[in-house]
């Protein structure tokens, strides 16, 4: 789970979160970083896609609540 202050948000902090989360990934070996979010946050939805992250298909669950998916591939 990744969030931001408030009062710290449109600074860079959450961007450098995720860029640490991608080279992490990358040393640790792995191949595909997924993640999902909500409809509202917009601005991460802008975000991810800006880092590399490609829309994948909803994830809806039986209540009906969605899931917007996210992946990046990785390469050593």
């Amino acid at each position: 789970m990744l969030g931001v202050d408030p009062g710290f948000r449109r600074r860079g902090v959450a961007r450098a979160l995720m860029e640490r989360c991608i080279d992490e990934s990358k040393a640790s070996g792995k191949t595909v970083l997924t993640l999902n979010t909500t409809h509202a946050m917009t601005a991460a939805q802008e975000m991810y896609e800006s880092l590399g992250f490609v829309r994948q298909p909803d994830e809806v669950h039986p209540d009906g609540f969605v899931l917007l998916s996210y992946s990046m591939p990785l390469s050593a």
